[in-house]
């Protein structure tokens, strides 16, 4: 598969992943496996979107399903690693969804337990902009020193009839 290296900004990492996808069948004497190639590429400064991050929508939901039209709240972390420290967004900067919600409550805490403090702030679900039928949701903000992050990850909707 010819890859558009000079489609490929600095600092960016093109991820692959392969595997199989159901099964095999026969064919008169060979046997098809369904292969799926995932490309994913992973932005870093300089981008336009700014510094990606990545978040954990319902940090207590590994699925993240919700329903749009609930009337609750929602956490969502960003997330730490060795190269990126979620202490250094400020929340008063992030935004959530179409609706741009802000947080209303954020502590830090190690939320994917993988030793390195994260950033995990509350929003009201009706503020999101949420609609049914969405797959995704996007966090954006920006760091104390004023470099604009973003997260996206996904999501479920439940409740739409």
């Amino acid at each position: 598969i010819p890859i558009p290296v000079g489609a490929l900004e600095e600092n960016n990492v093109l991820v692959f992943e392969a595997g199989f996808f159901g099964g095999t069948r026969p064919y008169d004497d060979y046997t098809i496996a369904d292969v799926y190639l995932v490309l994913s590429l992973v932005g870093s400064e300089g981008d336009g979107d700014g510094l990606r991050v990545a978040i954990d929508f319902k940090t207590n939901d590994k699925r993240n399903v919700i329903n749009p039209h609930s009337k609750g709240r929602v956490w969502v972390a960003v997330l730490s690693d060795s190269e990126f420290d979620a202490q250094q967004v400020d929340p008063m900067t992030v935004a959530l969804g179409a609706g741009g919600a802000v947080p209303d409550k954020y502590v830090s805490k190690y939320s994917n337990r993988d030793g390195i403090l994260d950033l995990v702030l509350r929003f009201k679900t009706p503020e999101i902009g949420l609609q049914c039928g969405d797959t995704d949701v996007t966090l954006t903000g920006e760091t104390y020193t004023g470099e604009k992050i973003t997260g996206l990850d996904s999501l479920v909707t439940v409740g739409c009839k």
